[in-house]
């Protein structure tokens, strides 16, 4: 959207002030005169592609470690004859392009700007890095940005003699004749290995220093010094360099530059080594983002290790003769896509003033599935949100959005992974459930699809209703009972847990639960006792899995009706499946002390003993059957205080046969298996 609008002025100036204010949180006045904007929207993206919910980070440690330079804005707004406001320093001061994330997202951990010159951005990751191990923050953002917007800083380069003629950066080539300025706003999130939901890679080790005095100026790289660098930091994360099959270079594509890096790389990476170290640079494709470059080499190389494929680099035909390493073969640029093999990388980012970085990332073994929503490429492998889908179940697909347009499109893209690769499916759904787990701030508009493996895809948008609305369950009584009951539902982990667990309750008061439920005999299911409980135990059941996914019902709303009535207490905290199956009508064969035992053994353990407390205990009892006359001695000494309710059988009005008396009595309401004052 901002693209097409990007030559219509006054569009892209009133989407802007839209877009922050809603989203962001920001003064009408700032939008204008705040760059870069775009900055907010990729820390969202993000957090969102690490399969975090952005509203679970409001509040916490969260640091934000951006890298920047001199702000051209800054420099253009100072310089402006418009009408100045003042939000031009909140909007574009260096200072204010982590505070400003920290604002926007409510992030409470440290917020800082690093410039170091070009390798700022390693600089900002090495100290985020430090603030999450010794627990200033849970996690970090690390990002940066470089706009070019101010011609006069682009002419200071050209008068340094650092930019290429021809407008190509032909980094390690023997006709370098320096880089091109390009633009990048990028950003990172990272985290403790244990805690990361979706894992690219494993930062193994960073180090930054400056080089210090050198004779031949302060711009000028030193080889020595970053060996140095490189082999204090591999013998202080003890990964040996001789693991390390392709290092992102700095290489800009100088003259100064390129042979001090060679020369550098060589020292470390090539003694003993069999066969030739792979190198490239990023700033063959896209140029020289300067103080974010590190961080563009470091996206770089993780989509070419979910790719697989190194790609090549651009404008590289022969060797620069001052590259010794290149010359003789140590060291060979990729100039075609090349098998990613390996699992460490160097990644190098020096600084103007002599700030060198370098970066050890680590990849596993084995990858998942792509999940990612621009690529349905099932051979590339992707890092992913882990979920399991029995194929026998209706997948359903959840998505949020600002606008209808947005959850169309995710809902879309859904069903063309399905279309063209199974392989990624489910683990691209659970990124999007986990994202949405909880309500998006502004996201207006909800929507699901529903797959059945046989049939299309049902898909519905609704706009997001702020005020809050009633759930209702209701419970249908006696008579609902069918066949195969749970042959479907019981694909569900939480309805299997619970229906297994009436089973084993069931079972110490002699019932095969298990079998009425998966009988296709209709006599079986139909008797009375049989179906009584195998509709108490299913509603139990499908009450757990709607709690389980957060879906709790209006206690004022539950409709309910005969035998229905005893699942009604089990939404409240105090009652639970054990009280009810205790109700379970006993065999002639128990005695009544037996079944009482039986009954106050569960009560008493889900009360977590507390044996002082009052309950309201209804005794049911059938057509000729007594009520327990040494109730109040076998009661005493487990409760010191107890409602007695005795309930006579009553005469089902659908089959004329004795049924479990009067429910509709037994629970009348709520309090009827509440905690009662002594």
């Amino acid at each position: 959207m901002m693209c097409e609008c990007v030559r219509d002025g006054f569009r892209i100036q009133l989407f802007k002030i839209i877009f922050m204010c809603d989203k962001f949180k920001c003064n009408p006045f700032e939008p204008n005169t705040t760059l870069p904007r775009i900055s907010l929207e990729v820390v969202y993206e993000a957090v969102v592609d690490a399969g975090v919910n952005i509203k679970s980070l409001s509040g916490r440690r969260v640091g934000v470690f951006m890298s920047t330079s001199c702000s051209e804005a800054l420099d253009i707004w100072l310089r402006s004859t418009e009408i100045r406001t003042g939000h031009y320093i909140t909007g574009c001061h260096p200072s204010m392009l982590a505070d400003q994330i920290s604002y926007a997202f409510n992030f409470k951990g440290p917020s800082c700007v690093f410039d170091s010159g070009c390798s700022a951005s390693f600089s900002a990751l090495q100290y985020a890095m430090l603030a999450i191990k010794s627990g200033l923050c849970d996690s970090a953002i690390v990002g940066g940005a470089n706009i070019n917007t101010f011609p006069l800083i682009s002419n200071a380069f050209c008068n340094l003699g650092a930019l290429s003629v021809d407008g190509k950066c032909k980094a390690f080539d023997a006709s370098a004749d320096g880089f091109v300025r390009s633009e990048a706003v990028v950003a990172l999130y990272i985290c403790r290995k244990d805690c990361a939901k979706r894992m690219y890679a494993t930062i193994s080790g960073i180090k930054c220093f400056n080089d210090g005095h050198k004779r031949d100026g302060i711009s000028v790289p030193s080889s020595k010094a970053q060996a140095q660098l490189i082999k204090e930091l591999y013998a202080e994360t003890g990964v040996n360099p001789l693991e390390v099959t392709y290092v992102e270079a700095h290489g800009t594509g100088t003259k100064a530059g390129d042979p001090k890096e060679i020369a550098a790389l060589a020292d470390i990476f090539c003694t003993g080594r069999v066969g030739p170290l792979l190198v490239g640079s990023v700033k063959s494709n896209m140029g020289h983002s300067e103080q974010v470059s590190g961080l563009c080499g470091v996206i770089k190389v993780l989509l070419a290790r979910q790719f697989e494929v190194i790609p090549p680099n651009l404008h590289f035909k022969t060797p620069n003769p001052e590259c010794k390493a290149l010359v003789d073969g140590r060291i060979q640029v990729v100039v075609q896509h090349t098998p990613f093999h390996g699992r460490y990388v160097g990644l190098n980012s020096f600084g103007l003033g002599g700030t060198t970085g370098h970066v050890i990332l680590k990849f596993e073994d084995v990858y998942s599935t792509p999940t990612t929503t621009y690529v349905l490429n099932s051979d590339v492998k992707f890092p992913s949100v882990p979920v399991s889908m029995p194929k026998t179940i209706p997948i359903l697909i959840l998505a949020s959005g600002r606008t209808r347009e947005a959850v169309t499109n995710l809902l879309t893209h859904s069903m063309q992974i399905r279309s063209t690769s199974s392989h990624g499916y489910n683990n691209f759904i659970g990124l999007l459930h986990e994202i949405a787990s909880d309500h998006v701030p502004k996201h207006k508009f909800l929507g699901y699809a529903v797959r059945d493996p046989s049939t299309e895809f049902e898909v519905a948008i609704v706009e997001r209703v702020e005020s809050s609305t009633s759930v209702h369950f209701v419970y249908t009584g006696l008579g609902s009972q069918y066949v195969g009951m749970t042959k479907t539902m019981i694909n569900f982990k939480t309805f299997n847990n619970s229906v297994q667990l009436s089973t084993q309750l069931m079972r110490r008061v002699g019932m095969d639960l298990e079998s009425v439920l998966q009988t296709e005999d209709i006599q079986c299911i139909n008797s009375l006792q049989n179906a009584f409980v195998a509709i108490t135990a299913c509603q139990m059941a499908l009450t757990d899995l709607l709690e389980s996914l957060d879906i709790c019902p209006d206690i004022r709303g539950l409709k309910t009706s005969s035998s229905a009535s005893i699942i009604s207490p089990q939404v409240t905290p105090i009652v639970s499946k054990q009280k009810f199956c205790a109700y379970f009508d006993p065999d002639e064969s128990q005695s009544k002390r037996a079944v009482l035992d039986l009954f106050f053994e569960i009560v008493l353990d889900n009360l977590e003993k507390r044996a002082v407390e009052t309950f309201i205990f209804t005794e049911i009892t059938d057509c000729g059957h007594q009520a327990a006359v040494d109730l109040h001695s076998l009661v005493y000494f487990k409760f010191m205080y107890y409602e007695h309710r005795i309930l006579q059988a009553e005469k089902c009005m659908k089959c004329g046969s004795n049924t479990i008396p009067s429910n509709s009595k037994i629970f009348h309401n709520i309090e009827d298996l509440r905690l009662i004052p002594p």
